[in-house]
């Protein structure tokens, strides 16, 4: 399991930490350009 990944729900992507979800909603351009780069990855 990554430390930090994304998780989408209902369009929205969160952050999570170390299995800990941030309850608040990332934006989505912000999410994307993230893991397009490969510095966060969507949680598996």
């Amino acid at each position: 399991m990554q430390l930090v990944c994304f998780k989408v729900v209902n369009g929205q992507y969160f952050l999570v930490v170390e299995g800990i979800e941030i309850p608040a909603p990332i934006p989505a351009f912000a999410a994307v350009l993230l893991i397009g780069l490969g510095v966060i990855p969507l949680c598996s």
